[in-house]
């Protein structure tokens, strides 16, 4: 995998609503060639602050997390039942992907809010 720099995008979601985020990786800037996913996992981590030891949340794939091979897609899905149980409504999250020589970078980070209604 080519080397990364990670991206700042913050994220919102809606508490009575399946939370569901796709992003796609490209090999450089968003107008290059789309980097091939195959074999690759990815975990999503949320803590209240960075550098904190427990997390809020802990996604990893396949589990709550799809990589979307030659797509270059990783989508990130929780239900409505288990985003109504988050006990948190902030954090800060980075995504990570590894690659299958177990070459772990971090691709996007950024802050994450539940709106409670």
């Amino acid at each position: 995998m080519s080397a990364y720099i990670p991206d700042r995008f913050d994220l919102t979601l809606y508490q009575n609503a399946t939370w569901t985020e796709t992003f796609r990786l490209h090999v450089g800037s968003a107008s290059s060639a789309v980097q091939d996913l195959t074999g690759y996992s990815a975990q999503f981590i949320v803590k209240a602050n960075p550098g904190d030891a427990s997390p809020l949340l802990s996604l990893t794939s396949p589990t709550g997390i799809v990589v979307g091979g030659t797509a270059g897609t990783i989508t990130l899905t929780q239900s409505v039942s288990v985003v109504n149980a988050y006990q948190w409504t902030a954090g800060e999250y980075e995504l990570l992907v590894t690659d299958p020589s177990g070459v772990t970078s971090v691709v996007l980070y950024g802050s994450v809010k539940v709106v409670t209604f």
